[in-house]
Order: structure tokens, then sequence, then C-alpha cells
């Protein structure tokens, strides 16, 4: 496979994130970190990594909160767009999930919006979850928040059409083997287009398990909701946390 197509989430996540996902915005990002910290019992006193933070949504809401966080992304530019905000300037790196910056530092190590199996490599994949660990102190907490597979098999839209400000988005979807991919087709008031395309890795509950104990994590549980929702087949998403052995 071309290296361009298998590193697609170098161009996908640019200028084109925010008209793909516009409803995923301060107000529902705070309203997520505030379920989280309920659902982990969280102080406030707590070091916070966001991994794969984009444009610092997140982010932004641990701060507000008090908690001393920073976040770490690949696209400059979702990062420059972090920037933008004077309270997270000083809290935002550019790094690649499988070489982060700190080690053994955080109380909380956090991976949010499926930001995780997008390498074609299941090593690849592996390393990063790996990497991640790597940054929590003894006994800290990852959260990984990941699309439940069954949900996703049974309710799929294959292809959706839609008008959002002056551009027009297609996206067709299907599930091929154990991935989950999106073609993307953008097209402008003046006629141009831009082609993207997703490719995620979905998991099984025993997978996702297996893997985090594989990378030093024990006590893996799996939830629903930000809200700790107990975790079965028609949850809206899957999501893992793990501490550190």
């Amino acid at each position: 496979m071309p290296e361009a197509m298998s590193r697609w989430y170098v161009r996908s996540f640019g200028e084109s994130y925010p008209i793909l996902y516009p409803h995923r915005n301060d107000a529902h990002a705070d309203l997520e970190i505030h379920q989280l910290i309920k659902a982990l019992h969280l102080s406030g006193d707590e070091r916070v990594l966001d991994v794969c933070c984009g444009a610092g949504r997140h982010l932004s809401a641990l701060l507000t909160r008090g908690f001393k966080a920073w976040g770490t992304d690949l696209s400059r530019l979702l990062l420059k767009e972090a920037s933008n905000r004077p309270e997270m300037a000083s809290r935002i790196i550019n790094a690649d999930i499988r070489r982060l910056p700190f080690k053994n530092y955080f109380h909380v190590v956090l991976n949010l919006f499926t930001s995780f199996g997008y390498f074609l490599d299941d090593n690849q994949n592996k390393a990063a979850l790996k990497e991640m660990v790597s940054m929590l102190q003894p006994d800290g907490l990852l959260v990984l928040d990941h699309i439940n597979r069954f949900n996703l098999q049974r309710n799929l839209v294959k292809k959706s059409s839609e008008q959002r400000g002056e551009w027009g988005v297609i996206q067709e979807r299907r599930i091929e083997g154990n991935r989950v991919i999106k073609e993307i087709t953008i097209t402008s008031k003046d006629g141009s287009t831009t082609c993207l395309t997703e490719n995620v890795k979905l998991f099984y509950p025993h997978e996702i398990r297996e893997l985090f104990e594989t990378t030093g994590l024990k006590d893996i549980r799996l939830f629903g909701s930000f809200e700790g929702e107990p975790f079965n087949e028609n949850s809206e998403r899957m999501i893992v946390i793990g501490r550190k052995q």
C-alpha cells in the first residue's frame, strides 16, 4: 500500500476537520470531561495528558477546572488552532503518538474520540498504546474512547450526503475485515472538491482487553458512555480504562 494511503490521518486532520465534525464543540467536550471526572473520581490535582488533543477542546475543559494538563497531537494545523487559546499556548506539543514526551509522569492519560487504531500495522498500534502507558506513573489511569464495534456493525450508515454551510459533504462508509473505512468528498460552492479517507481498526472487547494487558495495564474496565454506564452491545461508545501495573 502506498505510504500516502497508509498515513491517511496526516491529510484528514487538517483544514477540513471543522467541516466534518462541527458537533464536536467546546460544550460537547466540557460535558464529556465533567462526566469523566465523576466516573474516575478525580480530585482536580492530577496531572493529565490528552493524547491526540486536536484543537484542544478537552484540554481547555481540563485547564478550566484547574487540572495540570497538557496535550499532544501530530497535526500542526490543529495545534495552531489550539494555540489561539491563551491558556493552552504553552500546554501543547507536536508529537507522534508512538514517540511521546515525558515518562512516568501523569496520573491520567486520555485518548478520546476514536484516536487509536489508525495504523495498518498492528505492531504500530500496539507501540502507540505502549507509549501512552509509559507516560503514566505507576497506578496511573489510561482512558481510551473508541467505537463500539457491535453497535457500528448494526447501524452503519453506508452513505450520507448533506450541505454544511457552503460545503457539500458526501460520506461513504464500509467495514472491511476488522477496519471501518470512510471515504469523504467535500465540494465547495465554486465546484472544487477535496477527497479524504479515514481508516480505523475495530476491536472486540476481548481484543482490547488483551491489548491493554500486554502493554502493562491491569484492572481493566469497559464502559458504554462517559457517565460510566455499563458497556453492552448497544452502547454508543466503548470506553476502556486500565491502571498501570
